[in-house]
């Protein structure tokens, strides 16, 4: 069963033009800067499941997921 998401978080990162340091989530390093052509679009769900569940916060870049952390416990 797929769960709709408590809260969505959404904002962009730098802007064209721009030279970031980019992290790697997958390899948990950074790489070397690069110029970015547009924006970088981020967008953090959050899902409350209850008080016996900890609460899971996923991330995404460009619409790829890179990251799930776990948080505290819920609330009802």
């Amino acid at each position: 069963m797929c769960y709709q998401p408590s809260k969505r978080d959404q904002w962009e990162e730098g802007h064209g033009g721009t030279i970031v340091q980019v992290y790697d989530y997958k390899t948990e390093r950074y790489i070397a800067p690069k110029r970015l052509e547009s924006p970088i679009k981020m967008e953090r769900w959050t899902y409350n499941l209850g008080s016996n569940m900890f609460i899971r916060y996923l991330t995404f870049q460009n619409g790829e997921l890179i990251k799930i952390e776990t948080g505290e416990k819920g609330s009802d």
